[in-house]
């Protein structure tokens, strides 16, 4: 059934006389929509299977106060304007702040990190961090044994005021231990904690998942350039996992703390460990250039990296790597770089890129997508500058090898200072590309 405009200014009328709001016709449409199609399934009939599970549905709604039942054309409305909010900023911005909302940060293979702790969180705290086969070589092991109270696990974990916390979950939502970010200096670097403290989940890789996670986040959305962590030189197994992770050893301070070792307490040494964030290399774009082609992915080398391939050499470092794909072969490319270790990465500025994606060494893929028609013509987008089917035409060279880049007028297009502002070596790289290609600004 189709609804009328004078099915809706009705619905619009009866909604303000019960509830005394005006409804905007897009709010009335989908609420009214959903009203009649839910009146249309409760009459119709209901197999003979289901009568005992509708009767004992309907006993229970009967059972419930007046005052707790669900008002549905309310709830209708708002889920309306629900819809309307989604619409208005996008799908994809739309579940973001879902996820920012429920504190889900990031997402492994097999745990999940929610930001801050729980009040339900410090009863089950307060029983690992007192058990000494948990804490035994922790910098702070002999006080922490004698904490009493989940006050006293609240007053210890808020030390420090720019400590972020993650707690950990398994993906079947069971709470396993923590991880934080804290003694942030500027950009320069801050430092790492991690505590697997269900016993039962030891020995199953889940340390070093959480380490390259949170070495993703660290890297490619805070922007560090080095993490550091302290251990003691006695536990070899957490020494283990952060040499795996990327970590190397620094130095040891010797005699700093007092652990739990062998059944009895110990002077032992802190290992100091870092792990800096990797520039990408010309050999690491040209890897995965040739695996990408071996999967039958066609990129197109874009941004700091097309300029360095137009001018055949590279002239200055690089953090991240910009490719164009076939907007048909981005779920692809997506899982590929996925079981490699990369995770996606959320940006403001969204409309850039159709998908950012970093791994734990801080290397970063930002990714534009575009399709074609059955001509083979690239069609136009409307975000940022997009491409057009003479934006895809340039050729050059990384580490010796020929590759598949924007044209040098498409990099002197989206680099006019108009969209983004512009930093010296943008300018630097301009100049460069009108230069030898007869560009004119």
């Amino acid at each position: 059934m189709s609804l009328t405009k004078e099915d809706i200014e009705k619905f619009k009328k009866l909604y303000k006389e019960q509830y005394d709001e005006e409804l905007n016709d897009f709010v009335a449409y989908e609420a009214a929509n959903h009203l009649v199609n839910m009146i249309r399934a409760v009459y119709k009939p209901i197999p003979k299977a289901d009568e005992d599970l509708y009767n004992k549905l309907e006993k229970e709604h009967e059972a419930v106060p007046e005052d707790k039942k669900i008002d549905f054309v309310k709830h209708l409305v708002e889920d309306a304007k629900l819809t309307e909010f989604k619409n208005e900023i996008g799908e994809k911005k739309y579940w973001e702040l879902v996820r920012m909302a429920n504190g889900m940060i990031l997402q492994g293979n097999q745990v999940n990190l929610k930001k801050n702790f729980l009040k339900e969180n410090y009863p089950q705290l307060l029983a690992w961090l007192t058990d000494l086969e948990i804490i035994g070589y922790l910098y702070s092991a002999k006080r922490m044994v004698g904490f009493r109270t989940t006050k006293d696990i609240k007053n210890f974990l808020v030390k420090e005021k720019d400590e972020i916390f993650w707690r950990i979950y398994t993906n079947d939502d069971k709470f396993i231990g923590y991880t934080s970010l804290c003694s942030f200096q500027g950009k320069e670097q801050c430092e790492f904690n991690i505590f697997i403290l269900d016993k039962n989940y030891w020995g199953k890789s889940i340390g070093l998942e959480v380490t390259r996670l949170i070495l993703g986040y660290a890297f490619n959305r805070l922007e560090m350039k080095k993490v550091v962590l302290e251990t003691s030189e006695f536990h070899q197994g957490a020494i283990k996992l952060y040499e795996k992770a990327g970590f190397r050893k620094v130095k040891v301070v010797p005699n700093d703390r007092t652990v739990f070792h062998n059944g009895e307490w110990v002077l032992s040494g802190s290992l100091m460990m870092e792990i800096v964030k990797k520039e990408m290399q010309d050999k690491d774009v040209i890897d995965l250039y040739a695996k990408l082609e071996d999967l039958g992915i066609k990129i197109w080398i874009d941004g700091g990296w097309a300029v360095d391939a137009l001018l055949g050499e590279q002239t200055r470092s690089h953090e991240d790597l910009d490719v164009a794909v076939e907007r048909k072969n981005l779920t692809k490319l997506r899982e590929y770089l996925e079981s490699k270790g990369y995770n996606e990465i959320k940006r403001d500025e969204d409309k850039m890129w159709d998908l950012v994606m970093g791994d734990d060494k801080g290397h970063e893929l930002d990714i534009h997508a575009f399709s074609l028609d059955d001509k083979g013509s690239v069609i136009a987008e409307e975000y940022w500058d997009g491409y057009s089917s003479n934006s895809l035409t340039g050729s050059g060279i990384i580490d010796g090898q020929t590759v598949r880049c924007v044209s040098p007028e498409q990099l002197v297009k989206t680099h006019d200072g108009t969209k983004r502002k512009l930093k010296d070596s943008d300018h630097e790289d301009m100049d460069a590309l009108c230069s030898k290609f007869g560009i004119k600004l």
